[in-house]
């Protein structure tokens, strides 16, 4: 039924380096994440096979705006001794967990840990306002890749509606129990 697939509230994104410790993204907005298995058409003895590669997903984080330390967390930057952040040419973004939540209809939470994310960094920016228009928010948008870790996992998903599981998923990176 349709409003199965309903989905409300958006919320409690979290970043964290291996087995770290999970650091909120404050100003995020939405994730949308496009999870696909590539595959390859052949033919053998058999007939016509499809051979299909791993599964790997490519997704947008949308944001009202990062913080100096959320830049240096996502894309690997330093922070300058001085102030602000330094961006060297030869920098690249550190592999990350996400972890995230979001309702469905019936108000459990569905909580996401994709295992390896790596984020692009965003283009800079600037506007003029045009106050006769109103004010418009500066929407953030940064495209990443997630792909499996060393173990052979991509993500992790859990529909639950038990306080125990939501109230500790972002203390720590998450993994399925086998």
């Amino acid at each position: 039924m349709i409003e199965n697939k309903i989905i409300y509230g958006f919320s409690d994104i979290h970043v964290c380096t291996h087995d770290g410790t999970p650091i909120p993204i404050k100003g995020a907005i939405s994730v949308d994440i496009n999870v696909n298995r590539p595959y390859v058409d052949g033919y053998t003895n058999h007939g016509n096979m499809r051979f299909y590669g791993k599964f790997k997903a490519e997704g947008k984080l949308k944001l009202l705006g990062l913080t100096e330390e959320e830049q240096c967390t996502l894309f690997g930057y330093n922070k300058a001794k001085n102030g602000g952040i330094v961006i060297g040419a030869e920098q690249s973004s550190p592999n990350l967990k996400l972890l995230f939540s979001r309702e469905n209809y019936q108000g459990n939470k569905i909580l996401y840990c994709f295992y390896s994310v790596k984020f692009n960094p965003s283009n800079v920016t600037a506007n003029t306002i045009d106050l006769k228009k109103g004010l418009e928010e500066d929407i953030l948008e940064i495209d990443f890749v997630a792909n499996e870790d060393n173990e052979g996992l991509l993500y992790y998903t859990i529909d639950t509606d038990s306080n125990d599981i939501v109230n500790t998923w972002f203390n720590k990176v998450q993994y399925p129990e086998f």
